[in-house]
């Protein structure tokens, strides 16, 4: 059903992004135990509070992680320096989209930042339940328009929710990408995104 956000969801939302400074200092601290091999093997990445938008939207814990294998992933195989990877957790409280998952409390955000060379990469977080908490379960990434479009515009992708709507109907339409126009009397929010100017089918 299409969301409409109370003020008080609306504060939520906005108080995650406020406490994202205290997050990201704690991250930031595993992340330098890490590169000087003092972290102990066995301990996760906090990440911190999981993105309010991902509770209001079924996400069933508070804590939200990342193994020491899936951070080393992100920076080899996708290329993002540890200072872009600091930012996750700042970046996850704005995703341009959630996009529904294959199964109960799963999610894919998705997020656009610049790896080591500088160069714009969307990247999808996947994240899902795991014994008490939220877990960064994989990460993927596509670089360049076509690849961006082709990784969006799948029909695999529903979109639950996203941030900022005004936002992310500009950067998909930078993209030459959008989201189906909804007549006022639509209650649906499970979008399916399409080239801009063609038909979108919900």
């Amino acid at each position: 059903m299409k969301k409409k956000y109370s003020i008080k969801e609306k504060k939520i939302i906005e108080r995650s992004i406020v406490l994202s400074d205290f997050q990201k200092q704690s991250f930031s601290k595993q992340i330098q135990d890490f590169q000087e091999e003092i972290m102990p093997y066995n301990e996760n990445f906090y990440l911190g509070v999981t993105p309010k938008i991902l509770k209001i939207n079924g996400a069933k814990y508070d804590k939200l992680v990342l193994s020491q294998k899936g951070l080393i992933k992100i920076h080899i195989q996708h290329h993002l320096n540890f200072d872009i990877i600091e930012k996750i957790p700042e970046y996850l409280n704005m995703p341009y989209l959630v996009i529904k998952g294959s199964s109960d409390n799963t999610f894919a955000c998705i997020l656009e930042l610049k790896n080591d060379t500088n160069k714009e990469i969307l990247v999808s977080i996947n994240i899902e339940a795991n014994e008490g908490y939220m877990n960064v379960s994989r990460v993927t990434s596509a670089y360049g328009k076509k690849g961006l479009n082709s990784y969006l515009t799948n029909k695999e992708r529903i979109v639950l929710d996203f941030y900022d709507k005004k936002r992310t109907n500009q950067w998909l339409a930078s993209r030459g990408l959008q989201l189906p126009k909804l007549s006022n009397n639509d209650s649906s929010f499970n979008y399916i995104i399409c080239l801009k100017n063609k038909k979108c089918n919900k």
